[in-house]
């Protein structure tokens, strides 16, 4: 098959770039639907293959636009203005994957034109694949590794999951070169005689990837909703049951020391801190258990004889006074 690489436009910079940048916000906003926690990087990000594309159609000079585009798109999901520190963070990080992602638009575009230079008829589908490969999984290295690098020095995810963001955001704009770069080109490009013959052949087989790719990945995040939410039920259920048997179990602890109580009728601190302690060794849950009696007025005296010939000199029924400190409890009934 022959093809011809496109010659540039000839533009208005500022609106070739400014236009850029609303379709690739416009086009990122709806990419970052499918994108995985915190929010960046997606299965398919279209705008990648829209900023190559434009570029080999108007020019280097178009940057602009791929990086305001992208900070755009990606400060709806940054934005945070609870503070200082996290409004500065919330600008840092779509400012740096715009950089990224210019600096990966301006390397594919250029490894293709070195390669295969300007205009160039391509004879043979190698040189189709080499042309694919190079503004593809070549040069969608750079997105990936700034963009996944700034949400780690930003502290959005951790290095543990550096390696899963990376990927799932190299595939992504990979797909999306693959994908939109031949699609824009066969509409956009000029000379219009010889892509427009070929427009039918490329458009449908990469809209027909592109709707497949967006009908499996919604399938597999549905499929993959429902597992989380079954694991999630099984797990909340598992624990709510555990609690409540271990609740059950310290309400039976107290029923037990009611027993004592009325088997005895009267308990004195010995017998309770030697029954207790037993407990504490097989309920690690249990904080503390006391033992409170209600004693009258009259049997104050009494009372608080007793405790002192239990070894504790000086005991009476105290209470904290206006200042704060324990004072000998007032009088009532």
């Amino acid at each position: 098959m022959k093809v011809v690489l496109p010659r540039r436009v000839p533009c208005r910079p500022i609106g070739a770039a400014l236009t850029l940048a609303a379709a690739y916000a416009v086009a990122g906003w709806l990419g970052l639907w499918l994108a995985i926690p915190p929010g960046y990087a997606t299965v398919l990000w279209l705008p990648s293959g829209l900023a190559i594309a434009w570029v080999l159609l108007r020019g280097a000079r178009v940057w602009p636009g791929i990086w305001l585009g992208s900070f755009l798109a990606n400060l709806w999901t940054a934005f945070d203005a609870t503070s200082t520190g996290a409004l500065l963070t919330s600008v840092a990080i779509p400012i740096g994957i715009g950089a990224g992602a210019t600096l990966q638009a301006l390397l594919g575009a250029a490894l293709v034109h070195r390669t295969l230079g300007v205009p160039t008829r391509l004879q043979r589908g190698g040189k189709i694949i080499t042309a694919l490969a190079l503004g593809g999984p070549v040069s969608c290295l750079v997105s990936a590794t700034v963009g996944a690098t700034t949400l780690v020095v930003s502290g959005q995810i951790p290095w543990a999951l550096f390696g899963i963001h990376w990927v799932t955001w190299w595939v992504g704009d990979t797909l999306g070169v693959l994908i939109v770069t031949p699609l824009a080109l066969s509409w956009l490009a000029e000379p219009r005689e010889i892509w427009r013959r070929r427009r039918t052949s490329v458009s449908l087989p990469l809209v027909g990837a592109l709707a497949l790719a967006l009908v499996v990945f919604a399938y597999t995040r549905a499929q993959e909703q429902v597992r989380l939410k079954l694991l999630f039920e099984r797990k909340a259920t598992t624990l709510a049951q555990s609690l409540q048997n271990s609740l059950d179990s310290y309400v039976n602890v107290l029923h037990a020391v009611e027993g004592l109580y009325a088997s005895s009728g009267t308990l004195n601190r010995h017998v309770f801190e030697t029954f207790v302690q037993r407990l504490y060794a097989h309920y690690p849950g249990l904080q503390a258990l006391s033992l409170d009696l209600r004693v009258t007025d009259a049997q104050r005296k009494v009372y608080e004889q007793a405790i002192k010939q239990e070894g504790i000199a000086g005991f009476e029924i105290s209470e904290r006074n206006a200042q704060g400190q324990l004072a000998r409890a007032a009088r009532r009934p």
